[in-house]
């Protein structure tokens, strides 16, 4: 013998005693057969709960093994060579949904089935039916009767039967190729409780089973029908162009957002998803001179906005075809600019009075409304009048958003801009940090903080009030009386500037005081303070903004009178 035979030979010898170790008893002859080939018929183990498991005992009846014998196959277990016996059972059976009809254990036939022998059992069972109706409808109409489905019910469709007692064991049932009635009748369905799910349709709005999951009992012997109703889930709506058009002009997007196709060549077609039942809105577009139509509509596009044809309102109830055409449009006008319009604001006043020391004193209401869009605000200027010296008496100027429109400046609110005159009767300009979005009418307020001390323009003083002051009253008074010590000095001042102003000279008269005379109080300073707005900067919003043209400038403030 060639020696490099001697290991393979050795190894098929092994594999032979291994193999002889095994055996199949008498059991491996056992099997379930069913007694009707009819609808009810059972093809695989997940249409039943019944199998045969087969024990294997040894020589001292000790179980050594065992085997599950699945329904409807014939068994062929392989037990070693110390089973000695075997016992086969029938598991799992149901006799609410079967009914053993035969039996024969090792080759004899049994006079009562008891589904156990010590050897070889057989058994044909029976299933128990009864008539089941299925009838089919949908929650909403979906545009097409069932008998137009054919491409979901031609058996790839199919309605499933749960056992109610076990989810792994069900009946599965095709529908047939061609739903006529909209009905179907399943003879001899198992007897049983059950829960029913039924298969999407591949057909119009593509339905699925609305009562999925309802519960059925098969009664042996009676009839029972279960509606499978069906709604729309998606619904397909093409769009067909019927004109071909530029690049990026056909474009078709829809209201909710989310929806889009294009649509420019001729006679092509772009489809869209949409939730069955719902309420779509087609827009067209006009770029470059061309406008979208919807002329030529089918199923459910509604035509009544023919003031607006670029507009098309689909009631997704089924799917539908929207035929589309371009035509080149008249260039429509250039929108309007973006304008405001300035006027005082709901609270201002004509005049008012503040105290020396006042914070945040209300100057300027100022009302801004914009027109044709949206506004931007950059910058507001204020010019500076009144006989005070508002340079330095206005210690610090600021604007503010006047929220409630009351005309002054409430808790909380933040000034914009703020800044302080520079020069008397001079301007200001109050530069925002942050542009202000102004998408309606809005109130700004400009206050001012008063000093501790206020001052009067000199031009002002001697001009009109010593004037008048020497020629009406300190000539006749200079020669009324006379007064020594502290009063001498401003008695002779204002005779000096009397004489001055009133163009007299010569000797003056001096008339003794009546003992004890009181001197007259002089008249307090008043000083007038007001803010005029004389300009605002404003934008356009977006990416590339313009300048704004504001209209019904300048707008005057309150006047303030402040007493030293």
């Amino acid at each position: 013998m060639n020696p490099t035979w001697i290991k393979p030979v050795l190894r098929l010898g092994a594999l032979l005693l291994t193999a002889a170790a095994w055996h199949a008893p008498a059991a491996a002859q056992s099997q379930i057969t069913y007694l009707t080939a009819l609808a009810g018929k059972v093809t695989n183990e997940s249409q039943t709960t019944s199998y045969l498991l087969i024990e294997g005992f040894n020589n001292s009846g000790t179980q050594v093994a065992t085997y599950k014998c699945i329904t409807p196959n014939a068994c062929n277990p392989r037990f070693g060579d110390d089973v000695v016996a075997a016992t086969t059972t029938l598991q799992g059976f149901n006799g609410s949904r079967e009914e053993i009809v035969g039996e024969t254990c090792q080759g004899v036939v049994s006079t009562v089935p008891i589904g156990r022998c010590a050897g070889a059992l057989k058994l044909t069972l029976r299933l128990r039916s009864g008539t089941l109706k299925t009838p089919l409808s949908t929650t909403d109409p979906l545009g097409k009767p069932f008998l137009n489905y054919t491409s979901g019910l031609n058996g790839t469709a199919r309605i499933r039967f749960e056992f109610l007692e076990d989810a792994t064991k069900h009946w599965d049932f095709a529908f047939p190729g061609n739903v006529v009635t909209g009905e179907r009748f399943i003879q001899n369905m198992p007897a049983g409780s059950y829960r029913v799910h039924a298969d999407p349709l591949s057909g119009n709005c593509k339905p699925v089973q609305h009562n999925a999951g309802v519960v059925i009992d098969v009664p042996e012997g009676g009839t029972v029908s279960v509606p499978i109703v069906y709604r729309g889930t998606f619904c397909t709506i093409a769009v067909q162009s019927q004109t071909d058009v530029p690049a990026n002009v056909a474009t078709i997007t829809s209201e909710p957002a989310g929806l889009a196709c294009d649509a420019r060549a001729a006679a092509s077609t772009c489809r869209l998803e949409v939730p069955f039942r719902s309420a779509l809105r087609l827009n067209g577009n006009a770029i470059g001179g061309w406008t979208t139509y919807f002329p030529f509509v089918n199923n459910n596009c509604n035509e009544s906005n023919r003031d607006n044809p670029v507009l098309c309102d689909v009631d997704v109830s089924s799917d539908s075809t929207i035929k589309v055409s371009f035509g080149l449009a008249a260039a429509p006008p250039p929108p309007a600019p973006v304008a405001l319009a300035a006027a005082p604001g709901p609270a201002a006043a004509a005049s008012a009075s503040a105290a020396k020391g006042a914070l945040n004193v209300p100057m300027l209401q100022l009302r801004l409304t914009p027109a044709n869009g949206n506004a931007s605000l950059t910058s507001l200027t204020v010019a500076a009048r009144g006989d005070g010296r508002d340079d330095l008496d206005l210690t610090g100027v600021r604007l503010f958003v006047d929220a409630n429109g009351n005309g002054i400046v409430d808790a909380g609110e933040t000034a914009l801009a703020s800044g302080q005159m520079t020069a008397d009767d001079g301007t200001l300009k109050l530069t925002l940090a942050t542009p202000l979005t102004i998408a309606g009418p809005v109130d700004l307020l400009v206050a001012a903080d008063v000093g501790s001390t206020i001052h009067v323009a000199a031009a002002s003083l001697g001009g009109v009030v010593l004037a008048l002051f020497g020629c009406v009253v300190a000539l006749p008074a200079a020669r009324s009386r006379r007064r020594p010590g502290r009063g001498a000095f401003v008695a002779g001042t204002i005779v000096l500037l009397a004489l001055v102003a009133c163009g007299g000279g010569g000797a003056v008269e001096e008339v003794p005081d009546p003992e004890g005379a009181v001197p007259p109080i002089a008249a307090p300073v008043v000083a007038s303070y007001q803010l005029i707005a004389t300009g605002v900067e404003a934008t356009t919003t977006g990416a590339s903004p313009t300048a704004i043209a504001v209209d019904a400038l300048p707008v005057a403030g309150v006047v303030v009178w402040v007493t030293e």
